[in-house]
């Protein structure tokens, strides 16, 4: 079964920097079967980020 969990954490550098690396390490994470449903960064501190992941129990 499938779950999607929530996390949400700081980053030291900007968004668009994370999000980046995030997104070149794609790979890497569906070979480790997780799939990247939503990453964000929030309205009001730029260096709070939450990504909701879906990944195998």
């Amino acid at each position: 079964m499938k779950l999607a969990t929530r996390v949400v954490f700081k980053i030291l550098n900007t968004f668009s920097e994370w999000a980046k690396a995030f997104d070149n390490d794609r790979a890497n994470q569906e070979a480790a079967g997780i799939k990247a449903i939503f990453r964000g960064v929030s309205e009001t501190d730029s260096s709070t980020v939450m990504a909701i992941l879906e990944a195998e129990q």
